[in-house]
């Protein structure tokens, strides 16, 4: 396999894609998160925020995110669609959230609930997860949600 194969490959089907911890602290300083929702299984509350939901105990996309402050979002990606209409869903009972995605503008979940959000914060560079040692193929962006 060529290098440049094997890098793309390298993130493939791994939905464990840990935040990078100076992106989260920088994020965390603007926004004060209290609940991450989606917390890793391999690592849990690794971001440290005060309240966390961790899977199966506590399904993220079933609780409500009322009543904790700010809320810091990396879901697994391939459930894009249901977390991002999950932050839409929240905003409209007044909880603000930013959502570490793909910036996969030609998906359905990006026209339906990210061109609603309050901001959209493209990452000018390319993403390394804890975890990896190579960049995420593809560019990342912050949705951000607030109370309407």
């Amino acid at each position: 396999m060529s290098s440049i194969l094997a890098k793309l490959c390298s993130h493939k089907g791994n939905q464990d894609r840990r935040t990078p911890i100076s992106l989260f602290k920088e994020l965390n300083d603007e926004f004060k998160f209290g609940l991450d929702p989606c917390t890793s299984t391999s690592k849990p509350n690794n971001l440290g925020t005060k309240h966390y939901f961790l899977y199966p105990e506590k399904d993220g996309l079933k609780e409500s995110w009322v009543g904790y402050g700010s809320v810091f979002v990396n879901p697994p990606f391939k459930d894009a669609y249901k977390w991002i209409k999950k932050a839409y869903e929240e905003a409209k009972n007044g909880v603000t959230s930013v959502v570490l995605l793909p910036s996969k503008t030609e998906t359905k979940w990006w026209h339906e609930y990210a061109l609603k959000s309050k901001e959209i914060r493209f990452i000018s560079r390319r993403v390394t997860f804890e975890g990896h040692k190579d960049p995420f193929i593809i560019g990342i962006a912050l949705i951000v949600f607030t109370p309407r």
